[in-house]
């Protein structure tokens, strides 16, 4: 059987790492840098993602933080309400 999800209206901020204010959800990594070179982390529905320049947060209406790509949003569409 297949289905179909319903739509879901999400707030999304990208990160940028150059902006003066990081957003909430971010937290800096403390005097150790990972492998991946990421600039922090954030806690996420799924666990603890580390954040990249341009990756996106997404906060869903039920409360809960996403971390995606921006390859990945550009397949979000944007909502008029």
């Amino acid at each position: 059987m297949k289905e179909t999800k319903t739509p879901e209206i999400v707030e999304a901020i990208q990160f940028n790492p150059e902006e003066k204010e990081w957003p909430k959800e971010v937290r800096p990594w403390n005097k150790i840098v990972p492998r991946d070179m990421s600039w922090g982390f954030i806690d996420t529905a799924f666990g603890r993602k580390n954040i990249q320049a341009t990756d996106w947060i997404i906060k869903l209406e039920t409360g809960e933080t996403l971390l995606v790509t921006d390859k990945i949003y550009k397949n979000y569409e944007q909502s008029n309400s």
